[in-house]
């Protein structure tokens, strides 16, 4: 049997990579920083195996697991500080970024034979908010310019040595039992709750993706994935941000009040969306539509809600 170490395994993504792991045959070392109420979730996973080590203390990981078996993918979940204030907290993002290579390291010393981490497409926007003169970088871009330094750095610490690295990184991934309040997340809740909602111009490439689409793309990046590369994990059809949020409001409630603001935010290439060398390198298609996601949100939120 196939093995892979998750760190951030009780995170949105990362439970739902467990379970594509698992559906796939593959047995789970689930790194987490405490056993805890969210650690229920793989109480009737005989083949994922529950392991406590903080992110402050990845680096202790090896003696604690003492050696693992052969055909190991390390994916490196882990991220203190992915919304809100913390985003915006320079010390917290320069721990993420010395956790991330001590991950690597980690991984190296394990014996993996595959690291993959986990980027985001903000990586992109903090590179145009710095280098571009037309943008004015925000303490928004913090966390998004620890992410760009881990990705660069990890792959640095990982050139010349065995061990193959791969950086997916996610567009926007959304879904149900997501608690954080990311944009899509939020905006389906006080669309929900009929509140008033003001966005900017909205004229943004955005591409959403459903989390469980997002964990079957890791599992292929993980198996099939090339050594150096960056993927793109998304739908593939970036669209105006506006058009998603209209759609959003006709499939939950096509009598909610929506403005519309003149700032249109941080515009990036459409090559940064490009889906097709993640598809080619590892067969990857995503297999829920934006439609079908926003209804299982509306029918989940419903039953948390209405009861």
């Amino acid at each position: 049997m196939k093995h892979a170490i998750v760190t951030g395994a009780t995170g949105f993504v990362g439970r739902n990579l467990v379970s594509e792991l698992v559906d796939n045959g593959v047995a789970v070392t689930a790194v987490v920083r405490e056993i805890s109420v969210k650690t229920d979730f793989f109480r009737d996973m005989p083949s994922v195996r529950l392991i406590v080590c903080p992110l402050r203390t990845i680096a202790k990981l090896p003696e604690i697991l003492g050696g693992v078996r052969t055909e190991t993918v390390f994916y490196h979940l882990a991220w203190e500080g992915t919304a809100g204030n913390e985003r915006s907290d320079f010390n917290l993002q320069l721990k993420n970024i010395s956790y991330a290579i001590e991950a690597l390291k980690a991984a190296q010393s394990l014996g993996c034979e595959v690291f993959v981490g986990a980027g985001s497409l903000m990586e992109y926007e903090s590179t145009n908010a710095v280098y571009d003169v037309n943008n004015v970088p925000s303490l928004a871009n913090v966390y998004s310019t620890a992410k760009l330094t881990a990705h660069y750095m990890s792959r640095i610490a990982a050139a010349n040595t065995n061990i193959r690295f791969v950086w997916p990184y996610i567009t926007n991934a959304y879904g149900e039992k997501e608690v954080s309040p990311r944009f899509l997340n939020t905006t389906v809740k006080k669309i929900l709750s009929s509140e008033q909602i003001c966005f900017s111009a909205a004229t943004q490439l955005y591409d959403f993706i459903h989390v469980e689409d997002v964990a079957r793309a890791f599992y292929l990046v993980g198996e099939r994935g090339k050594n150096g590369q960056t993927y793109c994990v998304g739908s593939g059809i970036p669209r105006p941000l506006k058009e998603y949020i209209v759609q959003m409001r006709d499939l939950l409630d096509p009598f909610a009040q929506l403005s519309f603001g003149d700032n249109p935010g941080i515009c990036l290439d459409p090559k940064y969306f490009d889906t097709r060398l993640l598809m080619s390198d590892t067969g990857f298609y995503p297999a829920i539509s934006f439609k079908e996601g926003i209804l299982r949100l509306k029918k989940h939120w419903r039953n948390t809600h209405e009861k």
